[in-house]
C-alpha cells in the first residue's frame, strides 16, 4: 500500500507522529480488500509496516457489521 499511497520521491512529506493519520492509512480505509503474500520464510511478518498493514486490514474487516452492504475481503497467499 505504501508504494501507492505515498509519493516515493517525497516520503518525508508523509511522515507523521501517528501512523493512523497517514496517507497510508487513508488508502487502507478506501480499499475494498487486502492481500498478504507470504514467502517460505515468513519474512513479511518481520517487517513492521507489513504487520501494521495486516493489523489495519484485519481491524477494518472485523469492524464491518453482519449484513453490511460494504464488502471487504482479506486473504493470505503463500509463494
Amino acid at each position: 500500500v505504501c508504494a501507492y499511497a505515498n509519493n516515493q520521491w517525497e516520503l518525508s512529506k508523509y511522515v507523521c507522529a501517528d501512523p493512523r493519520e497517514s496517507a497510508f492509512q487513508k488508502a487502507i480505509d478506501m480499499a475494498r480488500g487486502g492481500l498478504t503474500m507470504i514467502d517460505t520464510g515468513g519474512v513479511v511478518f518481520t517487517r513492521i509496516w507489513c504487520s501494521f498493514e495486516t493489523f489495519c486490514l484485519l481491524g477494518r474487516s472485523a469492524g464491518l457489521k453482519q449484513g453490511s452492504p460494504d464488502k471487504f475481503s482479506y486473504d493470505f497467499y503463500t509463494a
